[in-house]
C-alpha cells in the first residue's frame, strides 16, 4: 500500500439537542440549565473544544475542526497496524467556581473505508469513570470527513518552500547486522558563506545558540525504512539573522564501511505540530561514498520564508567538516562571489578517528606550532577544576625523559570551574622541536579536586594553528555516560607515522580513574599496545575533486510550491 503523508479528519459540529441541565438558578429547587461545550478526543488525547454556549440545552456551535493524524500514525492506521479509533465528544458544564460537569458522552465512529460521513444525529451516553453522568441526555448532530494525504515525493533539484516549526528526520537501512555509525549534521553558513560552527548541530552540539534548531542525539543503527532514527527540530522564524544557509548532511563514520554496507536512507520534513508530513526525499546508495549532501534550506527573499532545495550528492568524507569547501561551492548559485579555499577544512572527529595533520593544514603543510585547547562546560551547579596535560612516550612506550619540557611544549595554566570563555586550558607544541626519540604526545585530562566527569555535561578539544589560530581537528564530547564515576580522560594523541614520520592525530576518548597525569601513564601505554590506530580517515582530493553546485534557484523563487499551511 502507498505510504500516507497523515490523515486529516474534517469534523463538523453542528448542534445539540435536549441536553441535560446541571445547573441551577437563585430560585428554583431544581437544575434547569446547562452552559454546554464539547470536548473533542481520541485515543486519549484531547484535539479540540467548542465554545461555551450560556444557558443552553439545544446548543447551536456551527464548529468546523480540522484534526490531524501524523504521517507516522497514519501510516500505521492506513497498513492496519493500529486502529484509527472513533472520536469521542466529551460535553460538559462550564462552571465559573467548581469543576466543570460531565453531561455525557457522544461517540463518533472513524472508519478509513467510508471517506465521508454526512451529517447525523448521535444519542448522548452515560460514559464511565470521570465521565459518567447518571442523568446524560439528548443527542449531537455533526459530520465527518476522513482525508489521506499522499506522501510528496521531492528529487534531485526539487524545492519547496518551508516556514514554520519543522522535523527533519532522517533514516536508513544497513544491509548487514553489523552495528555501522550514521551522523546526521546541521551546517548552519552565514550571509557570506562562512560556515558558522556554533550555530552548526550535530552529535557534538546538540543546539545551536538559542536552541531554535536541536538534535535528536546520536543514533547508531537504523531499523525500518520508514523509521526517522535522527530528527533535527527547526523553528525556523527563531534561526538566528547571521545565519542563511542550512546543509544537511548525513555521513558514515564506521572505519571501513561505506554507504555500500547500506541499503538506502531518507530524509523527511514534518509539520512539527501536527506530525503531517510536507516533504520526503529518498535515496538508493550505488557507490562507496561516506557523505551525502541531502537538502539545503536558504533564507528566500520574502521573509520568513525559506527554500529547501534537493541535492542528494554522495562525497567520499566522514564528516561535515572535511566538506566545507563542498559546502560553500553548493551556494554559488546564491553567492556567485564566495570565497573557496580547497584547504579549508577541519576534521569534526569521533571517538577512535586517525587523521594525517597535514591534510587538514593550509596548503597541507603541518605548521610548526600547534595549540591543543581544552573547554568544558559543567551541570548546573556544578564546579570541576580539570586539568590538561601531555604524557610523551617513546616508541617502546617508554616515558621520555620529561613530561613537560618548556621549551618545547607550554601549559597555559590551570582554569577551575571551565566559565570562562574560549579555551580553559591549552598546551602548545613546537613540533619541530620535539625530540625524534618521543613518538606519541597524548594529551589527557584530570580532575585533580577528585570529582567525577559525569559532572561535565559538554567537553571540547581543539587542535589547532597557533601562529594563524586556524582548526585542525576538533573533538567533542557531550552528555558522555561512560565517564560515570571516573576521574579521568585520556583525550588524544598526536603521534608520528612509523614510516613517513608525519604527525597523525588520533582520538581515544578513554575514561579513567586518576588525579594526576603520572596515574595515567601505566593505562595510556596499556590502550596504546592494546589497540592500533584506525584507517587514516581522508578528507576529498583537492586537487581532482570537482567543486559542484546547485543551478539558478536564487530568480525562480516565485514559481517554487509551497509547503502546505498546516498551522
Amino acid at each position: 500500500m502507498e505510504p500516507v503523508g497523515g490523515v486529516i479528519i474534517f469534523l463538523h459540529i453542528e448542534r445539540g439537542e435536549g441536553l441535560v441541565a446541571k445547573d441551577f438558578n437563585w430560585f428554583a429547587t431544581k437544575q434547569h440549565s446547562s452552559d454546554p461545550y464539547v470536548k473533542i478526543v481520541r485515543q486519549g488525547k484531547e484535539l479540540g473544544r467548542t465554545r461555551i454556549m450560556m444557558k443552553d440545552l439545544d446548543p447551536h456551535w456551527d464548529e468546523e475542526f480540522r484534526l490531524s493524524i501524523g504521517a507516522e500514525e497514519g501510516n500505521e492506521v492506513v497498513l492496519g497496524n493500529i486502529d484509527i479509533g472513533p472520536l469521542e465528544l466529551q460535553i460538559f458544564d462550564n462552571d465559573a467556581l467548581t469543576e466543570d460537569d460531565c453531561m455525557g458522552v457522544v461517540t463518533v465512529p472513524l472508519s478509513l473505508s467510508s471517506n465521508e460521513i454526512g451529517f447525523q444525529w448521535y444519542f448522548v451516553s452515560p460514559g464511565e469513570g470521570k465521565l459518567y453522568c447518571k442523568s446524560a441526555s439528548g443527542r449531537i448532530r455533526c459530520s465527518v470527513a476522513i482525508d489521506k494525504l499522499p506522501r510528496v515525493y521531492l528529487r534531485k533539484d526539487n524545492a519547496r518552500k518551508l516556514k514554520g516549526t519543522v522535523d527533519v528526520g532522517l533514516g536508513w537501512v544497513i544491509k548487514t547486522y553489523e552495528a555501522i555509525d550514521l551522523d546526521v549534521s546541521c551546517v548552519a553558513l552565514d550571509s557570506k558563506g562562512n560556515v558558522d560552527l556554533e550555530e552548526t548541530v550535530y552529535y557534538g552540539n546538540l543546539a545551536n545558540s538559542n536552541k531554535s534548531i536541536t538534535h535528536s542525539g546520536d543514533k547508531r543503527q537504523g531499523n525500518t525504512a520508514s523509521e526517522d532514527v535522527e530528527v533535527l527540530t527547526c523553528n525556523l522564524d527563531k534561526v538566528c539573522d547571521k545565519i542563511h544557509f542550512l546543509y544537511f548532511i548525513l555521513t558514515l563514520v564506521t572505519p571501513g564501511k561505506s554507504f555500500k554496507d547500506v541499503e538506502k536512507a531518507h530524509l523527511h520534513v514534518t509539520h512539527k505540530k501536527t506530525g503531517l508530513s510536507l516533504c520526503y526525499v529518498d535515496t538508493i546508495f550505488d557507490n562507496d561514498s561516506c557523505a551525502m549532501f541531502f537538502v539545503r534550506l536558504h533564507r528566500a527573499k520574502l521573509r520568513g520564508t525559506w527554500i529547501l532545495t534537493v541535492i542528494e550528492e554522495t562525497v567520499p568524507a566522514r564528516d561535515f567538516g572535511s566538506l566545507i569547501p563542498e559546502i560553500k561551492a553548493y551556494s554559488r548559485d546564491i553567492l556567485p562571489d564566495i570565497n573557496i579555499d580547497v584547504s579549508e577544512r577541519v576534521a569534526i572527529l569521533r571517538k577512535g578517528a586517525t587523521i594525517r595533520a597535514s591534510d587538514y593544514s593550509h596548503f597541507q603543510v603541518v605548521p610548526e606550532s600547534v595549540t591543543v585547547g581544552l573547554s568544558w562546560d559543567t551541570a548546573p551547579g556544578k564546579k570541576i577544576d580539570l586539568d590538561l596535560s601531555v604524557i610523551c612516550l617513546e616508541e617502546k612506550l617508554r616515558v621520555h625523559d620529561t613530561i613537560f619540557f618548556v621549551q618545547v611544549i607550554v601549559h597555559s595554566g590551570d582554569s577551575r570551574d571551565g566559565a570562562t570563555v574560549g579555551f580553559d586550558e591549552s598546551i602548545t607544541v613546537i613540533l619541530n622541536s620535539v625530540s625524534m626519540s618521543v613518538k606519541y604526545l597524548c594529551f589527557v585530562v584530570t580532575s585533580f579536586s577528585g570529582e567525577e566527569l559525569d559532572d561535565v555535561e559538554k567537553a571540547q578539544c581543539v587542535l589547532f594553528d597557533t601562529g594563524t589560530l586556524r582548526k585542525i581537528a576538533m573533538y567533542t564530547m557531550t552528555n558522555e555516560n561512560a565517564l560515570d564515576g571516573l576521574t579521568a580522560l585520556v583525550m588524544c594523541c598526536l603521534y608520528r607515522d612509523d614510516i613517513s614520520k608525519e604527525w597523525n592525530i588520533r582520538i581515544i576518548g578513554k575514561g579513567s580513574k586518576g588525579q594526576v597525569a603520572m596515574e595515567l601513564i601505566p593505562k595510556v601505554q596499556d590502550y596504546l599496545k592494546l589497540h592500533p590506530p584506525a584507517p587514516i580517515n581522508k578528507p576529498p582530493e583537492q586537487n581532482s575533486f570537482e567543486l559542484k553546485g546547485i543551478m539558478g534557484q536564487e530568480n525562480d523563487e516565485n514559481s517554487i510550491i509551497a509547503t502546505p499551511n498546516y498551522d
